[in-house]
């Protein structure tokens, strides 16, 4: 998956009943024994190699690389929600549906400054669907950008994951701007922080194009327009900075 070498390499089946939450409702429960098929563990990021980050904010001291596979892939935003919460650590999920098609999920996490020993998700996203073939464009730019011997921020697991993750997603989303490209091509992916910062402003720039998409008022229009260019502008300030 994803190139990892095969020295993290694991090989462990879930009992599904551990991805049903015991205080989900009925619909929830029913939901998820209709569409989560198979869960396993794949692979594993543990040893200090990569050196782990545990401080007030963040524990990313493990992370995990699992196979799920769903009955549709319309539902594997829906799972990750709750698989990314359920698992403490950092995780990236292939979902496969019974079609073949595969999608990569991500969850952003924090710990509790209430509860002790909690997560709290940030953020969390499931990439577009594709196909593990050569000719799959998706395919091939995460073979490009994501696969491990082409990561550029190895220093700690936060920083992988991160630029896993962002990458993942502008990748996903590169109808959000037209320079997408340049992004993945930048240097911004060897500081985690700026990384973390690209993925706010895309995420903001979606936020705003999903708004134009509903409106008809031309004042209302150009106003957002304003607010694209804006972070379009701090996006080449940030990427070329």
């Amino acid at each position: 998956m994803l190139g990892f070498p095969k020295k993290y390499k694991q090989k462990k089946k879930f009992n599904k009943k551990l991805f049903i939450p015991k205080d989900a409702n009925v619909t929830v429960k029913k939901r998820i024994r209709e569409s989560l098929q198979k869960a396993e563990l794949i692979g594993q990021i543990q040893e200090e190699e990569i050196p782990s980050i545990a401080n007030d904010t963040y524990n990313a001291s493990v992370i995990m690389l699992l196979n799920i596979e769903i009955d549709d892939l319309k539902n594997a935003y829906f799972i990750n929600g709750i698989l990314q919460e359920l698992l403490k650590a950092f995780a990236i999920i292939r979902y496969i549906d019974t079609k073949g098609n595969t999608a990569l999920g991500f969850g952003y996490k924090r710990l509790s400054k209430v509860e002790q020993g909690e997560i709290v998700i940030e953020n969390h996203f499931v990439t577009g669907s594709f196909t593990e073939h050569l000719f799959d464009e998706i395919n091939s730019l995460f073979e490009n950008y994501i696969y491990f011997d082409r990561l550029t921020n190895t220093t700690n697991k936060l920083a992988l994951y991160s630029e896993i993750m962002v990458k993942a997603y502008v990748i996903s989303n590169k109808n959000l701007w037209s320079k997408w490209q340049n992004i993945l091509d930048s240097n911004i992916w060897y500081n985690q922080s700026n990384t973390m910062k690209i993925f706010d402003i895309l995420k903001e720039i979606k936020d705003i194009k999903n708004k134009q998409s509903k409106i008809n008022n031309t004042a209302d229009n150009i106003k957002l327009n304003k607010q694209l260019m804006k972070l379009y502008k701090d996006t080449e300030e940030l990427i070329n900075g």
